[in-house]
């Protein structure tokens, strides 16, 4: 769902926060890091239905970040309350559509089995398999459900924009290099990541929010799909000239800090959404323009509302921080906020109930919250060390900050803010100091091309 796209400018908070890495026995050997990943939910009244699973293939492309010699596969039933069987699986490289390159077709096993019951609420991960992945190259994984998911009356779980063409065939077709009469679906189903097998010191990077991280830039039917156009997706082609890091995308469109409506809020899901994957070390946070924008929409839409307090916004971002900073990696934490204007960030709507009246200005017409957010949840703490600098103050900015449905724009003014934060300048910022990490948010950087 994409909200308040008139606005001249999104509020938002965007943090890259170092992780700890305790997952590894050893540092200094090879090390599973997740390449691919994205956020589940269940349907809800704003999202289309899916298509009947009743003994089908489901056949999901994945477009990973950062490339191996042996993979892993996730899949889930998070949502679901009663047992889901997966009878077969394979992971391939794909040639082009549903097609996969047959030399590469690798069957999946779970603990040594070809099949699986999944619990409710659980995700299971394959066993690891032999499989060359290149960098930034398509997986297709096909996964056969032999029975009648949809008659079960257990909710589904899946990403509802996944801006990406799946595959939906008749039986167990999980070996076909062709699916036969396969039906396409642009949401990912009850799949969850991938991880690759990959070198020392690499790290992963996980992004977490709203539509700006899911990358739901335009309505229904122009939306980008099968472009790879998420910021995420920019962000992992700087990466890669290093080999440097995985990146995951967790958002989910109209996600919220404070409340669950369109999938569960920030707070609730950043433990399985992030904390808990495979080999993160740094994640990124975009989030706080539909906890202010969504109950005035709703409201004007027949759906009361009540409007969420700035003080609840700001709290529940700095308790993401603060939990994302109680694993420290090494001695050291960081935090490092994005999009530097200090106020006057989000512009009222030309739509009626785009904001709600705590962040109205009544005499100037706009919105004053977004310094409030950016200030008070990004402020650095404890190690960040710059004693010099007072907490909130930002170095002047450069643009006017981000536009709420960034995508493809990114390879202009947005990608440079990524290019600069986001990637946090990565290769430097854990051995910066804050003060230094702040004189880095000020530099340009050329946009890609």
């Amino acid at each position: 769902m994409m909200l308040l796209r008139h606005s001249r400018l999104a509020a938002l908070l965007l943090l890259a926060l170092t992780l700890a890495t305790t997952a590894h026995a050893n540092p200094r050997g090879p090390r599973w890091v997740t390449t691919w990943a994205t956020a589940s939910k269940t349907p809800t009244i704003f999202d289309r239905a899916l298509p009947t699973l009743d003994d089908v293939t489901l056949r999901q492309i994945a477009h990973v970040s950062l490339g191996g010699p042996r993979v892993r596969v996730w899949l889930t039933n998070e949502f679901g309350s009663a047992p889901l069987r997966v009878g077969a699986a394979t992971v391939a490289l794909r040639a082009s559509g549903g097609s996969i390159a047959p030399e590469s077709l690798r069957t999946l096993t779970f603990g040594g089995a070809a099949s699986i019951v999944i619990a409710p609420g659980a995700r299971v991960v394959s066993d690891a398999v032999s499989l060359r992945v290149p960098s930034r190259a398509d997986l297709a994984i096909s996964v056969h459900l032999p029975d009648d998911v949809t008659g079960s009356g257990s909710p589904v779980t899946y990403h509802v924009r996944a801006l990406q063409t799946n595959y939906i065939a008749s039986g167990d077709q999980t070996a076909a290099t062709h699916l036969i009469a396969a039906s396409s679906e642009t949401s990912w189903v009850l799949f969850a990541g991938v991880d690759v097998i990959t070198t020392p010191g690499t790290w992963g990077v996980a992004a977490i929010g709203d539509s700006i991280t899911d990358g739901d830039q335009v309505a229904f039917p122009n939306e980008p799909v099968d472009l790879n156009a998420r910021y995420t997706d920019f962000l992992a082609e700087r990466l890669l000239a290093e080999r440097r890091a995985g990146v995951l995308n967790a958002g989910i469109s109209g996600n919220q800090v404070t409340r669950t409506f369109l999938g569960d809020n920030v707070q609730a899901r950043l433990d399985r959404d992030v904390l808990a994957r495979t080999g993160v070390t740094h994640v990124i946070v975009t989030a706080g323009i539909n906890d202010i924008g969504l109950p005035g929409l709703l409201t004007v839409i027949g759906i009361p509302t009540p409007p969420v307090a700035v003080t609840d916004i700001i709290s529940g971002l700095q308790q993401t921080a603060a939990r994302a900073r109680a694993r420290p990696r090494g001695d050291r934490r960081h935090a490092l906020p994005v999009g530097r204007k200090p106020s006057g960030l989000l512009r009222r709507s030309s739509r009626v109930g785009s904001a709600s009246p705590e962040c109205v200005d009544p005499h100037h017409g706009s919105l004053r919250c977004g310094g409030r957010l950016r200030r008070r949840a990004a402020r650095p703490r404890e190690s960040d060390g710059d004693a010099s600098r007072p907490h909130g103050r930002q170095p002047a900015p450069e643009h006017g900050g981000l536009p709420p449905h960034g995508g493809r724009c990114l390879r202009g003014v947005d990608r440079r803010a990524v290019g600069a934060a986001a990637l946090g300048r990565l290769r430097g910022v854990a051995r910066l100091g804050a003060r230094a990490a702040q004189r880095a948010l000020t530099r340009r950087v050329a946009p890609l091309t």
